[in-house]
Order: structure tokens, then C-alpha cells, then sequence
């Protein structure tokens, strides 16, 4: 099945003929107005308006307002922000960044200020429709280079789909040579453990026809890993794993994904990483493997680099010794940073709603936080 740019249209982000009528729409919108409000305390509005009026390409955009509103998420939730194998990535080339998904936004949004930092191309995002719960958001995330992946399609009509989806990541990537951030499972990891799903790789190299082990290759695959020191929306996800696992009423909302959001977005993170991988070369093989299995090679492969890489921290380490009431890895945190730890898990304790078992949610966050060590010790056995 051949794909025309025309057929793109209902995936593909803004182009630079549309970002005026977005910013007319922006700079009109009470809800934008007052989340400037909140990035920048000393805004004023009449001058900020002129600025943002003569911003009419996608570079302008990121470079003059998404780069400074994400510097000042960073000043404000995050103590440090560093990154590794950054040096392993070609300025020339294009990559898909698989990632962990931990975060609704800043996953994406953290690799890309990296990228930018380190004179990098930015890379389109790929978002969950679920997430364009507003008018405003949808222009955020659409100058912002982020592009739609449809959720919940009907089973007759999610082959076609994952094969246009297939090509549009193949065309921005091989034929545009622009970088391409998709997230390595469908939804974020709420419980800590990052897998790659293997029916995201076979979507990828559906454009392959029988080819599809150069489908995959052309793609130029490269795992990240985003660590957070603190995951703002943990005890969020804590209470979704608990009320489903005991048949609670729970049900995903527009309104529960902007929050989640949000709280993502101001939440304290404490320190994050980046950590790059290495790109997912040719492999060589004396005898043939059928596509599926190959692909599942493929998923384990970029599992073991993800867990190589990811940065852990003292959370990490007191969550694993906690949860399996050991002492093993006392020496990668101090007793301060136990206390600091346990103290901020109570006061996220003290707001869980009564008909949860907090003993049981704090173990479900507990092995969040766990899981990544898990994850690192079996790569190293």
C-alpha cells in the first residue's frame, strides 16, 4: 500500500504555512494566558503577545518559546538534568528514539532540550490522541513538532492504520531524515517495569513488506532511558494498580490525563538523566529467523540496553532494599537520603483516600521504584 503526504495530514504535526493560525488561537485562549502566568511570573501580556506574534516557523517556536518554558519547568522541579552517549549520535542522521515512558510530556520533551543543548535535530514525538484534551494543548503539542498516534481503533481497522502509522515513521525518518521520539510500550510504565512491546516493533516494519529486517534497520533504532530520581505521578499510578487490581471503580478521563499532565509538568523530579544507547545495528545470522521471533530477539535486545544504561538512584536503591527487607545496596545511599525518601512517601501516604489499603499502596510504589534495579541486576547475571 503506497502512501501520499495527503494521507499523512491526520498524523502529521504542524507545518510552518499553519503556525499562525495556531499562535492567533494561542494568544486568544484564557487557559494559555494563565499558564503563562504560571511559567513566567513577570509576564506581561501585552508585550509577550507582541513576541509571540512574529513567531511564524516550527524552529521559531521551539527555539524562542518551548526551549524557555522548558528551562523553567527544569529551574523549578528538577536539581539536575545530565545526560550519557550523546556522543554516540551523527548531527547528519536521523534516529527512532525508543524510550521508557514514565512521564506523559517531559519524556520527550527533556531528550529534545538535551538534543538541542548538544546542537542536535529535535525529533517529532509521537502522542496518544487521548492527550489532545484541549484546543490549547492540541496547538502545543502540534507546533511542538509532536504528531497523533489513534488509540482504541476498531479491530477491522487498526491493520490499515498501524500500516499508515508504519509509513509516516519510515517517511519523516528515511525520506525527510528527521528524528522520531516513540515511546518503547503503549502508556506510561506505571509499574516501573520498561518492556518493550513487541506489536510496536512489528507495527515499525509493516512498511517493509518482505523486507521488513531492512524496514527495521533503516530506522536507525536507538534505546533512551529517562531516569527520575522522583516520579511526581507515583502515587497516582500507585492508586490506578490498586483500584484495578481489586476491582475498584477506575476509569481513564480527559480530565485525569490533564492532571496527570500537570502534575508531571510542576511536580518535583528531583535529579534526571538521559541516557542514549547505541544504535540497533545489522544483524548477521547464518540461518534465517522468522520475522516474529527475529522481532522478539529484537525487543529483549533493546530491554538489555535500556536496563544497562538507566541511570539508577538512591530511590532506586532504598525502594529495592525496603521492599525485600535487605541491607544489599546500603552503600549507594546515606541515611539521610533513606530519611528524605521515607518522609516523602508518608506525606504522599497521608492523602490516599480511605478505601484504599495504604499498606498495599505504599508496596505497589515501593516496587515502582524497585523494579528498575530488578530490571539492571538480571542484565548483569
Amino acid at each position: 500500500m503506497n502512501f501520499t503526504q495527503h494521507d499523512f495530514d491526520e498524523i502529521r504535526p504542524y507545518n510552518d504555512s499553519e503556525v499562525s493560525n495556531a499562535i492567533g488561537d494561542l494568544v486568544r485562549d484564557t487557559d494559555f494566558i494563565t499558564f503563562l502566568r504560571y511559567l513566567f511570573p513577570d509576564f506581561n501580556r501585552a508585550e509577550f503577545i507582541r513576541n509571540f506574534k512574529n513567531i511564524n516557523n516550527i524552529y521559531d517556536f521551539q527555539s524562542k518559546f518551548a526551549a524557555a518554558a522548558l528551562k523553567v519547568i527544569i529551574e523549578r522541579s528538577i536539581t539536575s538534568l545530565t545526560c550519557s552517549g550523546v556522543e554516540l549520535l551523527n548531527k547528519e542522521k536521523a534516529y527512532l528514539y525508543l524510550s521508557t515512558h514514565r512521564d506523559i510530556v517531559l519524556d520527550s520533551s527533556l531528550m529534545n532540550y538535551l538534543l538541542f543543548e548538544n546542537g542536535l535535530q529535535i525529533s517529532q514525538t509521537a502522542i496518544g490522541d487521548n492527550l489532545f484534551v484541549s484546543q490549547m494543548v492540541t496547538h502545543l503539542l502540534k507546533l511542538n513538532k509532536s504528531f497523533t498516534v489513534k488509540r482504541n481503533i476498531p479491530p477491522r481497522a487498526f491493520y490499515d492504520y498501524s500500516k499508515l502509522l508504519s509509513a509516516y515513521i519510515a517517511d519523516v525518518i528515511v525520506n525527510q531524515n528527521s528524528s522520531v521520539w516513540l515511546a518503547q510500550r503503549e502508556g506510561r510504565a506505571k509499574d516501573g517495569d520498561d518492556k518493550t512491546q513487541y506489536g510496536l516493533l512489528k507495527m515499525l516494519v509493516m512498511n517493509g513488506e518482505k523486507n521488513w529486517k531492512e524496514a527495521f534497520h533503516t530506522l536507525n533504532v536507538t534505546p533512551v532511558a529517562v531516569s527520575y530520581e522522583y516520579d511526581p505521578c507515583d502515587m497516582m499510578k500507585a492508586l490506578e494498580i490498586y483500584a484495578v487490581t481489586n476491582d475498584l471503580n477506575f476509569q481513564r478521563t480527559h480530565d485525569k490525563d490533564l492532571v496527570s499532565m500537570l502534575t508531571g509538568i510542576q511536580g518535583y523530579k528531583g535529579r534526571v538523566h538521559v541516557a542514549f544507547g547505541e544504535t540497533i545495528l545489522e544483524s548477521h545470522e547464518e540461518t534465517p529467523t522468522p520475522m516474529n521471533e527475529w522481532l522478539k530477539n529484537m525487543a529483549e535486545t533493546i530491554d538489555r540496553q535500556i536496563y544497562s544504561i538507566y541511570k539508577l538512584w538512591s530511590t532506586n536503591y532504598i525502594a529495592y532494599d525496603i521492599l525485600n527487607e535487605s541491607d544489599m545496596y546500603e552503600e549507594n545511599y546515606s541515611a539521610e537520603e533513606k530519611m528524605k525518601f521515607l518522609k516523602y512517601m508518608n506525606e504522599k501516604l497521608t492523602k490516599v483516600p480511605a478505601e484504599y489499603n495504604k499498606e498495599e499502596v505504599f508496596r505497589i510504589v515501593i516496587s515502582m521504584y524497585a523494579m528498575p534495579v530488578k530490571n539492571k541486576m538480571e542484565v548483569k547475571n
